[in-house]
């Protein structure tokens, strides 16, 4: 990754794409459906297998260390997903459990060895896949 014009390059290794399914009443079509999130190369995106609305969420920030990101706020519309991978970490290289927390309007994955966080945010919403 880049860090100007003539700058030095950084190699990072990026996780194939993860999955999750989980069965909730749509932000969009409001049915209980089963949403899809499929995380990878930076951004997430859930998506609904009964009406094909989805949500984008792109990479915010990164937190090296121990210190996660807060997490979902009271009073959101939607409950907040939780899920673990054991994956290779991005930035530790090793193996490792990743929590991934994911509400309206955020997502984070922390490596649970190394603490490294990505946190991802709403970027936009494609309602319908007509």
């Amino acid at each position: 990754m880049p860090f100007g014009a003539g700058g030095p390059m950084r190699a990072t290794i990026t996780p194939k794409e993860w999955q999750f399914e989980k069965e909730v009443v749509c932000f969009y079509c409001q049915t209980k459906a089963t949403q899809v999130l499929r995380i990878g190369d930076g951004r997430g995106i859930v998506t609904c297998l009964t009406c094909g609305a989805q949500r984008h969420y792109v990479i915010r920030s990164v937190i090296y260390g121990t210190d996660t990101p807060p997490m979902s706020p009271l009073g959101m519309k939607y409950d907040a997903w939780d899920f673990e991978k054991h994956s290779a970490c991005v930035h530790c290289k090793e193996q490792a459990v990743h929590t991934v927390h994911l509400d309206e309007y955020k997502m984070n994955v922390v490596c649970d060895e190394c603490g490294f966080s990505r946190v991802f945010k709403l970027d936009h919403l494609i309602l319908t896949q007509e």
